[in-house]
């Protein structure tokens, strides 16, 4: 396992058992509102589960198997987790050729409801000086939903998003 990997785990899992330890009652509302907790019960399984599922999707990425990460992705059809269509899956598969990268990193997720879920990575396009000023770096939003405790990926975008959400209700 990479150690960004790994320390996200770590990281994810320190956060989550901090949120998670004592009967103290916050004071004050602020922190609240400033960071929400979660509309649905988690467990640090489901946090590993999600990062290690978006990390197999990177790692496929990363070695240039993009049918076999479009195979991760699904679709969220109203209450329903669907495979992509055929159009859909040529549609992923062609961005994420474009968006071929040299590096994959997550930036970071958050957990609201069990179907709106935000994971966040940045694709590295090319290296570059530091004094090179062109732009080498672009974002996605994977959507990881929660069905009969099971983990699925789907895409943060309106296209896929039957529920009417404009891809996440979260804030980024």
């Amino acid at each position: 396992m990479r150690k960004s990997s790994l320390y996200f785990i770590v990281l994810a899992m320190a956060l989550f058992m901090g949120s998670c330890g004592g009967d103290k009652k916050k004071s004050s509302t602020e922190d609240e509102m400033k960071y929400p907790q979660p509309n649905m019960e988690l467990s640090a399984a489901d946090t590993t589960e999600v990062i290690a599922l978006t990390n197999q999707f990177l790692d496929r990425l990363r070695a240039e198997k993009f049918d076999e990460a479009v195979g991760m992705i699904f679709f969220l059809n109203g209450d329903s987790i669907e495979s992509l269509s055929n159009d859909r899956a040529r549609g992923q598969k062609a961005l994420l050729i474009r968006c071929k990268g040299v590096r994959y990193d997550i930036d970071y997720f958050k957990f609201s409801e069990e179907k709106d879920n935000i994971v966040k990575y940045t694709v590295t396009m090319f290296e570059k000086d530091a004094d090179d000023p062109r732009p080498n770096k672009t974002s996605f939003f994977l959507k990881p939903i929660r069905r009969d405790g099971k983990w699925f990926l789907t895409m943060a975008d309106s296209m896929s998003d039957t529920n009417h959400m404009n891809g996440t209700k979260i804030e980024n």
